[in-house]
């Protein structure tokens, strides 16, 4: 009858002990349920009388779920108590609880299969047992940059360098999109957090433009910028980088880095997808849009960590070791670091 408002925000916390009415599931069944069957001299059409069937089913399922949640703490064991409770759910409640718990209980099992099963389907070999013939196929194992396999390869390289250099992020900073790296690497150095984004629409963010043209974000403004993985999706990267040094303070830090060998985007980002960077390219973009600036400029890949990144594969299906093997022939992540220059 009345509209239905909600807010994600937490409000009140809810302490649970042994002494919780909601440890008593035949009572919270009983009342729920009494609550429930007060609505049914209401009900005016038959979409609402099956709504009401279909919250009784619901209930009873719910409960039966906690019930049996509760048997598993008690090793499934069963008292003379249980078989009471038993009795207020329907069979097929039972049955797929049985199941529920019978699955649960061989997860590792179940889990294995069912993931060599899909990836059997999809004709791409399981994680961790890739052989070197499989690199011979016409298409990669994974679309998503290795997601779906463990998470991508060049997020390594990208978290090592942010790691590295989480001392420059600190004071106000500004990262494009979200502030997961911000907060992640900068910690309680970090004083304010800010985040650009070009949909109006995000509620986190500070400012709304595009960072190739952002003339209502301030001068000498942060102390420090993270500008991961965003310039290549900018067509004005120049106008970019021009930007990202008027706002820095005198003194402030670029962290800045750029895909070089790499797959494109299939999903969201396939049609802002221009750019890829190498280490010459950097060089010579920062000394004209950083002039007198202090720059560090490194490469990350061989050509093991750049096959395997445009196939897809996965960062847990790759070791370490060669993953650190460095052969700038095979830039698959450049990375900047730029201190803006103090005017005398």
């Amino acid at each position: 009858k009345y509209p239905i408002s909600h807010h994600p925000e937490k409000i009140a916390a809810y302490r649970l002990h042994t002494e919780n009415m909601s440890n008593n599931i035949p009572i919270m069944l009983a009342t729920a349920l009494e609550v429930l069957e007060r609505q049914q001299n209401g009900l005016k059409n038959i979409s609402e009388k099956n709504a009401y069937k279909r919250g009784i089913s619901l209930r009873k399922e719910y409960f039966c779920g906690q019930y049996y949640e509760h048997l598993f703490i008690r090793k499934f064991s069963i008292t003379k108590e249980d078989l009471s409770t038993f009795l207020k759910f329907p069979p097929q409640t039972h049955a797929k609880q049985l199941m529920k718990y019978f699955i649960k209980k061989n997860m590792p099992f179940f889990g294995r299969w069912l993931q060599r099963w899909r990836y059997y389907k999809q004709n791409v070999p399981v994680p961790g047992q890739v052989q070197t013939a499989d690199f011979t196929r016409l298409t990669p194992f994974s679309t998503a940059f290795g997601y779906d396999r463990g998470g991508p390869i060049d997020r390594y390289y990208i978290e090592g360098f942010l790691r590295q250099e989480a001392g420059c992020i600190k004071g106000r900073i500004l990262e494009i999109g979200d502030n997961e790296y911000t907060l992640l690497y900068g910690g309680n150095r970090v004083t304010q957090s800010d985040i650009l984004h070009v949909d109006e629409k995000n509620p986190k963010a500070t400012f709304i433009g595009d960072l190739s043209h952002a003339p209502q974000v301030p001068d000498n403004t942060f102390d420090c910028i993270v500008l991961t993985q965003t310039l290549h999706l900018i067509y004005d990267f120049q106008g970019a980088l021009r930007t990202c040094h008027r706002i820095l303070k005198p003194g402030g830090t670029l962290l800045l880095t750029v895909p070089g060998i790499t797959p494109i985007d299939h999903g969201e980002w396939k049609e802002t997808w221009y750019w890829s960077f190498t280490d010459k390219a950097l060089h010579r973009l920062m000394a004209e849009s950083f002039p007198g600036s202090q720059t560090e400029i490194h490469s990350f890949g061989n050509v093991f960590a750049a096959t395997a990144f445009l196939y897809g594969m996965g960062l847990p299906e790759v070791s370490r070791e060669k993953l650190d093997h460095n052969d700038p022939q095979f830039q698959v992540i450049n990375t900047v670091k730029a201190v803006k220059a103090i005017a005398p």
